[in-house]
């Protein structure tokens, strides 16, 4: 039996003529006036989230503070804001009269610990950055309750798609009463863009109880309710007014190319028709314009349910080979979402070797839709291949876009990027031995990885070769060619494969992150390729004993004592500020008779320690006052360390990510905004402990503890700045 099509494959919306919704015929009742009433209503542990670390320094230093940023030269905006939301009342709250920062990007965050404090005193300042930038300053007025705001956000709800969410947020806290209230003089106003925005907003709550929105309307008396309740009657709800009818879309020329094949119904229905076809090119052009064809996604999933999915998914790899030799024109830039849409695993294998070639500035917008369209596919093929491309990929802005991606597919399975990747590392088609067979028909090698991923072969007399022979007049030609390419792949694949599971092992060791017993025996002790570099470092259980993997696989100690691990214990690779000084000596003694060659730095790495009541602590005083030379700056910076947003032309900070914290150097003057190379000597203000590389401009809840974090990222980001002190040149 043939399904039946949906209907906007036979019958598209385009080609229907719109239906007009009611339109309500406007009453006017004129002098209403909405109350003039200002209220901040908070959500439970609203305002104490928002609100900054009140500072514990004394009034001297405040005053100082105070000279610096709001005398005669002026200071950054941040830092006046710094000032204003931690420093005493009776010094703070003066200064908010002259307090008027520039409208700019870095600024949004500081508008939530400013409300959190002064409430109706920043008001106004709130307001005017919450319609300047409604996306991300919006949310710091959700809380705010009068005229201005209830206007703003009917507004946002009517006219704006990217602060829709934010009125909607809005609507929700106050409720359809307090809309009411302030919303029903413009409804009932003679201004019409100000009456179709509150009669949208109007429509919107009376969704959550109509009966509160005519209680409210009560208020101005009986025609303003009567008036109210009839406009809600005759329109439904959260439609807007005269809606203008969407332009049809335009099918591409490209999508004609006889290399598009034709969706088949499932159960032997046949190709899909090709009016449907031709329409169904059009359904996935507008899919991403919801607002104008609302039904779109459906009719598509209606689609998916009809037809093979194989087939799909050759319709829109046909689309997408259409397109890039049309050109791939702009406008049509939808197409990898279809690949996302309909594509299968066989669609990830194909795509994923391409956006590896895709290298030149003009394919940025291509790899971002090819990723997006591969995670959309997503299973096991999709994980794979992304984590791929993340360690293959020739430059750091593709490998990091694929690890942002993995990280999403990650968090789905309840995994963290780095578990992920551990279950992910190819094994190379390396067998439980680390080894592979290559056969040349008349001879046979075995190949195999040493402990220095170096690859090497072992011909059937034993004899240890660094590469396969050239073929005799024996051998199978064509087998030992295959034989050649597949060892000269492996050795090319352990090169990467390599590079990325030391990075992510010395990273482990710097974060403390630690495995499980069973993921410690799955993913590094048995693993053909990890397994060769993880026997050269030295692992710690959390019962604090230390061990290696020896060359047989068992678990020993520094005396070459055999290990047991406890069931439940978490592993880690251990970082050296944890080793005592005599434990220290035995591994170092051990891997030098033994003459193991470390993948990365580990025993011989520098260490810092904290004093106790600097671990007590979120700053650490000893090195507030020293001079950071420029030279030493531009060292942080290219070790990862992270700067602010510039304010006033300067970057008063960096930070470096430290576990699940991060450390942060207040600088003064702070950088320059854009050429590193103008950096001078900067006096560090202070070094303290935030939550975040991103929480280092605002200050945002309790202090954070340096005893609260790892021993071992403590010590490298301490080690990395003192380090940067001592730079010359």
């Amino acid at each position: 039996m043939t399904p039946t099509l949906p209907e906007a494959l036979t019958d598209p919306p385009w080609l229907r003529k719109p239906k007009r919704t009611a339109d309500w015929k406007a009453v006017t009742v004129e002098g209403l006036e909405p109350p003039a009433g200002r209220r901040v209503r908070w959500a439970p542990g609203e305002r104490e989230e928002w609100s900054a670390d009140p500072g514990g320094e004394d009034e001297a230093h405040w005053r100082a503070e105070i000279d610096r940023h709001f005398g005669r030269y002026g200071g950054a905006d941040f830092s006046r804001a710094d000032v204003i939301v931690r420093a005493p009342e009776h010094l703070a709250r003066p200064l908010l009269a002259e307090f008027a920062p520039r409208d700019d990007a870095s600024f949004g965050h500081w508008l939530r610990p400013l409300l959190a404090r002064w409430e109706t005193d920043v008001w106004d300042l709130v307001v005017r950055m919450a319609e300047a930038r409604p996306a991300p300053n919006g949310w710091a007025a959700v809380p705010l309750l009068g005229a201005d705001t209830a206007r703003l956000a009917a507004y946002w709800l009517y006219k704006l798609k990217r602060a829709r969410h934010v009125a909607e947020t809005w609507f929700e806290r106050h409720g359809p009463l307090a809309a009411g209230y302030y919303l029903v003089p413009d409804a009932l106003g003679a201004a019409a863009a100000p009456r179709r925005y509150a009669v949208h907003a109007l429509r919107h709550v009376a969704a959550m109880d109509a009966g509160l929105v005519v209680r409210a309307a009560r208020a101005y008396g009986d025609e303003a309710a009567a008036a109210v309740e009839r406009m809600l009657a005759e329109a439904p709800s959260g439609v807007a007014p005269a809606e203008r009818p969407p332009a049809p879309p335009k099918r591409p020329a490209w999508a004609d190319a006889p290399s598009v094949p034709r969706p088949v119904l499932r159960d032997g229905g046949g190709e899909l028709p090709a009016d449907a076809a031709r329409n169904l090119v059009l359904l996935l052009a507008i899919a991403g314009r919801p607002s104008e064809y609302p039904g779109a996604d459906d009719a598509l999933a209606e689609v998916g349910a009809i037809c093979e999915p194989a087939s799909l998914a050759a319709f829109a790899w046909g689309l997408f080979e259409a397109w890039l030799d049309g050109g791939r024109p702009a406008r049509d830039g939808w197409v990898p979402r279809a690949l996302g849409r309909f594509g299968d695993a066989g669609t990830v294998r194909r795509l994923a070797p391409l956006v590896l070639g895709w290298t030149k500035p003009d394919t940025a917008d291509l790899r971002s839709g090819a990723l997006r369209a591969i995670v959309e596919i997503g299973g096991d093929a999709a994980a794979e291949h992304l984590n791929d491309i993340a360690m293959r990929a020739r430059t750091k802005t593709v490998r990091d876009a694929a690890r942002y991606r993995l990280g999403g597919i990650a968090e789905a399975r309840g995994l963290t990027a780095e578990r992920l990747a551990d279950r992910l590392a190819p094994d190379l088609g390396l067998d439980a031995a680390g080894t592979l067979v290559l056969d040349y028909g008349a001879r046979r090698f075995t190949a195999a990885v040493d402990d220095r991923l170096v690859p090497f072969v072992v011909d059937e007399d034993g004899r240890v070769r660094k590469s396969l022979p050239k073929p005799g007049v024996r051998d199978d030609a064509e087998r030992a060619a295959a034989a050649r390419e597949r060892f000269a792949r492996l050795k090319a694949d352990v090169r990467v494969v390599g590079a990325d599971r030391i990075a992510s092992l010395e990273h482990a060791m710097i974060a403390g992150r630690g495995w499980t017993p069973g993921e410690f025996r799955a993913y590094i002790a048995r693993h053909p390729v990890v397994r060769p570099i993880a026997r050269r470092l030295v692992w710690r259980a959390a019962d604090g004993t230390s061990f290696r993997i020896a060359e047989d696989g068992t678990l020993a100690d520094a005396a070459d004592e055999a290990v047991d691990l406890p069931a439940d214990s978490e592993i880690t690779v251990v970082h050296p500020v944890l080793l005592g000084e005599e434990e220290h000596k035995a591994w170092s003694a051990l891997f030098a008779d033994y003459e193991i060659l470390q993948p990365f730095p580990q025993l011989g790495r520098p260490c810092r320690v904290l004093t106790a009541d600097e671990r007590g602590t979120d700053r650490l005083a000893r090195y507030e006052g020293a001079v950071l030379p420029a030279a030493g700056a531009r060292a942080l910076l290219r070790g990862g360390w992270r700067q602010a947003m510039a304010s006033g032309g300067r970057r008063p900070w960096i930070a470096v990510g430290a576990g699940e914290r991060a450390v942060a150097l207040d600088l003064d003057p702070g950088l320059p905004e854009y050429d590193t190379y103008e950096i001078e000597d900067q006096e560090v203000r202070g070094v303290r402990l935030v939550g975040s590389v991103y929480s280092a401009w605002v200050p945002d809840g309790p202090p954070r503890l340096f005893g609260e974090l790892p021993a071992g990222a403590v010590s490298e980001a301490v080690t990395a700045f003192e380090a940067a002190l001592r730079a010359t040149g």
